[in-house]
């Protein structure tokens, strides 16, 4: 591993799977990891994850489909394997904890108990090649692989044999989720935004899922602008997130001028809706 690689969070999660031991890892564990290896990028430093990413990213797989017990035990156990071997000063995950929501009261928590989450024609497109790409040329290249390594011996001692399946084990993973996410989706398609000239006199519903909302804070800072999203297509570096994360949920319906108060990991902040369109 290089310098430049040493500190980087995919490269040390690899390491953490050798470390670890493949038979001695629990795949749906393993399975959370990866997707927040890929949530954060590869490439981010471990050093600049703190705790309040750690407990948004949690918050967003507590208003999924998924039970975010896994996802919590997952982070706990690799971070605190981090600070033993010293690949960060301060653990993260100390105080991370699993928030309760009520259905009465959340319209997220009500939103995960059916299991479906939206979905751009684009970005299930994408998911659909995936899939198809995983099922034939990921099992043909996973099966060369396993033959290789059975022709080479004895298989308690074989380490490109459990290299193979722990790879195997990932894919097979990756096809199930991509399975349940296209299964449980709803494709939404972007609409034209009634105005004052249109002939139907379509009334304005506000804003909807899949729409670019310019948003001001109210302390004076400068403007921001999200995109609402599903929890697959989230992209925090393109103002991509999820309909169902605290600032997402809160914007749903609202139109321009409406004010937005929001509670978030880092506190509460309050905006004011400025413009949304397709």
């Amino acid at each position: 591993m290089s310098d430049q690689e040493s500190d980087q969070l995919g490269p040390l999660f690899t390491r953490y799977v050798q470390s670890v031991g493949v038979a001695r890892l629990n795949g749906e564990e393993a399975q959370h990891l990866r997707r927040f290896v890929s949530w954060c990028g590869p490439d981010t430093r471990i050093g600049a994850i703190y705790p309040h990413q750690l407990q948004a990213y949690l918050d967003q797989v507590a208003t999924s489909a998924a039970d975010p017990k896994p996802c919590a035990s997952a982070l706990r156990t690799f971070f605190s394997h981090a600070s033993k071997a010293g690949w960060v000063e301060n653990n993260p995950a100390t105080g991370l904890r699993i928030t309760k929501r009520s259905t009465k009261s959340d319209p997220r928590a009500a939103a995960a108990q059916t299991g479906n989450t939206f979905i751009s024609r684009k970005r299930y497109d994408e998911l659909s090649v995936e899939l198809e790409q995983h099922k034939g040329e990921g099992r043909e290249r996973i099966s060369r692989l396993l033959h290789a390594a059975i022709k080479d011996g004895d298989l308690r001692e074989n380490a490109a044999y459990d290299e193979a399946k722990y790879q195997q084990g990932m894919l097979e993973a990756r096809i199930r989720e991509l399975e349940q996410t296209l299964r449980t989706s709803t494709i939404t398609e972007e609409e034209k935004q009634p105005t004052d000239e249109d002939s139907d006199g379509a009334a304005d519903e506000g804003i909807k899922i899949g729409m670019r909302v310019e948003l001001e804070p109210i302390d004076g800072s400068e403007t921001i602008a999200y995109q609402l999203v599903g929890p697959s297509e989230v992209d925090p570096l393109e103002g991509r997130i999820s309909y169902l994360s605290p600032v997402g949920a809160s914007l749903l319906a609202k139109r321009a001028g409406d004010t937005v108060a929001v509670e978030t990991p880092a506190g509460s902040e309050t905006y004011r809706v400025l413009s949304y369109s397709f």
